[in-house]
């Protein structure tokens, strides 16, 4: 009897030692987890919390999750993510196992939007509402798993199908039910687990002809592995662009207004990026420019690396930009004015807004006026020579340090003047370049009067920028 006695008391001291203390949510209709208890936590089994997403057509509820489980939960300590779509229900939870007395009372960060993006994988996709299930349903983040369940709601048993994390089913045996999908039922036996197929390209539409600018016929086609979704732009002369949006063109969903001006060219284009198979078939409104904002950035004379004249912003390009690319072969600065859409969606420039440049160097934008300026860091010394006054032209300013130094520029005193000379002249055709521009506002009369003279001009400034350049060689 002792020896009964005294064996049941070694077995409750071992039990009490290997038993774990983790905290636990009382109330389950708080989704906030407002109040916890201490439990113990049977041999084997581990704490865990999680923050929990659950969506649906009728909600989305943001809940925090404590208690302890086992190993088909949670195998070994640590954070993984767990997640499961039926239908119109879906949930994504970030988890964390841990072994060590109430290692579970903090909170960990909800799941990010990035993390339950669709993911191009399908699987059979009903709620227990539908007995025949022919629908799909499309997977998200890391889901690559298709199961079957039994369950049992009011009564009735039914099948549910859906995609989940390869997780699934063994958190659905520990928990019972679907991951945090409890409005589903009860799950009467172990699910059935396979993997998803592979995730399917997404199909968009591309203009049939490049060369025809109204895109009057288009076609589907397959984009890349890693492009999710389409896009679709207008620019203000009525162009129109359709096409793949990968993710440095289509970071996000929605409506935007790309503009860049880099002296030489100017485009403005507004912009569309969705998610669906063909969704980019809208044609959208052509944009209309705004008037100068009051911020100036640098601009480069195109074919060098002659970065400092300045260029007004208009409308909505708050913010100066800087990068480097390859035009026609020749690798060149770029800088410029730019909308905020165009520096989150650096593959616009290449794509839709400078179609003839092959960035080669990321883009970096920045707010405020001159604060693209690629001297500001390098410039410690002071000029001495009197710059010549400039007259300011519509779209294009020299900056006040253009003409600085001679002796910058280094030889005789006739190449450095051919030097400045031939910064003058190239500034005075990016000047009547921007005047073009303008001259298309005008009436027909006064344009047919001005466009010939600014031809003429035009001739002769390249003529004496040639002579310039052979001299300059010489």
């Amino acid at each position: 009897m002792k020896l009964l006695i005294r064996l049941t008391l070694l077995s409750a001291v071992c039990a009490a030692v290997g038993a774990l203390l983790c905290k636990h949510c009382t109330d389950p209709n708080d989704p906030e987890c407002t109040l916890v208890e201490d439990i113990v936590c049977p041999w084997g089994k581990m704490c865990m919390t999680a923050s929990v997403i659950v969506e649906s057509p009728e909600h989305s509820i943001m809940r925090i999750y404590k208690d302890c489980v086992g190993r088909s939960l949670c195998a070994s300590p640590g954070q993984r993510t767990l997640s499961s779509s039926v239908g119109d229900e879906y949930s994504l939870a970030d988890v964390k196992c841990c072994n060590s007395p109430k290692c579970n009372d903090q909170t960990v960060p909800f799941p990010e939007a990035s993390e339950h993006m669709l993911n191009r994988r399908f699987c059979p996709g009903c709620d227990s509402s539908d007995p025949t299930c022919t629908a799909t349903v499309e997977c998200r983040g890391d889901e690559d798993t298709c199961f079957t369940a039994e369950v049992l709601k009011l009564g009735e048993v039914s099948t549910v199908y859906g995609c989940g994390s390869d997780n699934v089913c063994g958190a659905t045996q520990k928990l019972e039910s679907l991951p945090f999908l409890e409005k589903l039922g009860t799950v009467s036996e172990t699910p059935t687990c396979t993997d998803a197929p592979t995730a399917q390209l997404r199909r968009c539409l591309q203009c049939d002809d490049p060369t025809d600018a109204t895109c009057a016929a288009s076609s589907e086609v397959d984009c890349d592995a890693n492009v999710d979704k389409c896009f679709t732009a207008t620019y203000a002369d009525g162009r129109i662009y359709r096409g793949c949006g990968r993710p440095s063109l289509c970071p996000a969903e929605g409506d935007s207004l790309l503009s860049v001006d880099i002296g030489s060219s100017s485009e403005l284009a507004g912009a569309q990026c969705c998610r669906g198979d063909g969704c980019n078939s809208a044609t959208l409104t052509a944009p209309v420019q705004g008037s100068p904002n009051g911020i100036l950035c640098h601009i480069c004379i195109p074919g060098t690396s002659i970065c400092n004249l300045l260029v007004p912003c208009q409308g909505d390009e708050t913010r100066c930009f800087s990068t480097a690319g390859t035009v026609e072969g020749t690798s060149t600065p770029v800088l410029g004015c730019a909308t905020e859409a165009v520096c989150g969606a650096p593959g616009s420039l290449e794509s839709v807004l400078l179609s003839n440049t092959q960035l080669t160097k990321p883009l970096s934008c920045c707010s405020g006026t001159r604060c693209n300026d690629p001297n500001r860091a390098a410039d410690t010394t002071t000029t001495t020579a009197a710059p010549p006054t400039s007259t300011e032209g519509p779209g294009f300013f020299p900056d006040s340090g253009d003409f600085g130094d001679f002796g910058d520029f280094g030889g005789d005193q006739s190449a450095v003047l051919s030097q400045q000379m031939l910064l003058l002249v190239q500034q005075v055709l990016l000047y009547l370049q921007q005047l073009q521009s303008y001259l298309l506002l005008c009436p027909a009369d006064q344009q047919l009067l001005l466009e010939p003279l600014l031809l003429l001009c035009q001739q002769l400034l390249l003529f004496l920028q040639l002579l310039l350049q052979q001299l300059a060689a010489w």
